[in-house]
């Protein structure tokens, strides 16, 4: 999450984090959101999303229901994403507006 926050600062992404409590959909408490949209970020570790028993495929998919039920898109960042910047940009850049 820290990488992501110093991601989004460097190419000047509006999105806040929020994963220490701040905002709570549901149940769940979002890793960072967007300042003006309906667009949550999540990132998963492959040290916790990856276990066996987390079954990751699923617990992705599971993620972004529960915040589509709830009005927003949730698009799922995973830690190894963040090694490439310039792809990782490529994906985000329609939400700089």
């Amino acid at each position: 999450e820290k990488q992501f926050r110093e991601f989004c600062e460097r190419y000047n992404l509006p999105f806040r984090y929020v994963g220490n409590g701040d905002v709570w959909i549901d149940c769940r408490n979002p890793d960072f959101i967007h300042r003006t949209k309906p667009v949550i970020i999540e990132i998963f570790g492959k040290g916790w999303h990856s276990r066996k028993i987390s079954l990751p495929k699923y617990a992705e998919e599971a993620t972004k229901r529960h915040f589509q039920k709830h009005g927003f898109e949730c698009i799922v960042i995973w830690d190894y994403e963040l090694q490439k910047e310039d792809a990782l940009y490529g994906r985000l850049s329609q939400f700089s507006i």
